[in-house]
């Protein structure tokens, strides 16, 4: 996860599990202002290649939720 674009340390730890789907699920609450923007940076190195699911409900997402007083 980065934030304005600097690193913020959001890691898992996730064995391949072969031909199966591997999921990760990560949380994290970040105060943000309105002017910052955030992304989702994604880095494997278990020494094999890995692919990505392509299918909506296999690929990488990031789901951003304001929480807060409403206006």
């Amino acid at each position: 996860l980065c934030v304005n674009g600097t690193s913020r340390s959001l890691t898992s730890t996730a064995a391949p599990s072969g031909s199966r789907l591997t999921v990760v699920h990560l949380s994290e609450l970040v105060p943000l202002v309105a002017t910052d923007y955030v992304d989702l940076r994604i880095y494997q190195d278990s020494g094999v290649s890995q692919n990505t699911g392509t299918s909506v409900d296999q690929c990488p997402q990031l789901q951003v939720e304001y929480v807060g007083p409403t206006a």
